[in-house]
């Protein structure tokens, strides 16, 4: 019986070393590769807004018939000139 626990201990700990692992990797990686936002000055020199969204989050945005569509694309359109 002391076999069958400490196997589990181990199965607990190495869950909680790969669980910790996961953990860190998003703060690891903004630290490395941080997010950069163009300014109001390079948007009106480069002379477009870049506006991504996810796909897949109905009702938001999602794609039907190959097309971006759901609540998401007219507020995105409301800020063409």
């Amino acid at each position: 019986m002391a076999e069958v626990s400490r196997g589990w201990h181990t199965v607990l700990r190495m869950i909680a070393v790969v669980a910790g692992i996961a953990a860190l990797v998003p703060s690891i990686t903004t630290a490395l590769w941080p997010a950069k936002a163009a300014s109001l000055d390079e948007i009106k020199k480069r002379g477009s807004l870049i506006v991504a969204t996810e796909d897949d989050f109905r009702p938001f945005e999602f794609v039907q018939d190959g097309k971006p569509t759901g609540f998401d694309k007219p507020q995105a359109n409301m800020m063409l000139p």
